[in-house]
């Protein structure tokens, strides 16, 4: 149960952070941080960050589905 939970949990919240966290780290790490996230999302970190609004406004449902 942990994991799945933990699993909707970052699915829940990685469009909202993913850009800050991008624009927070050093900036020798960001080459790196961009191609793999968007390599592992099939799309760039900023069409990533569009969904960041709808997923701020669906995750008070996830995570209370996992109530």
């Amino acid at each position: 149960m942990t994991f799945f939970r933990d699993s909707l949990i970052i699915k829940g919240i990685r469009p909202i952070v993913l850009m800050d966290i991008y624009q927070l780290i050093a900036p020798e790490d960001k080459t790196y941080f961009r191609k793999s996230r968007e390599q592992e999302l099939g799309v760039t970190l900023k069409q990533f960050s569009k969904k960041r609004e709808q997923s701020l406004a669906d995750l008070p449902g996830e995570l209370q589905s996992i109530r």
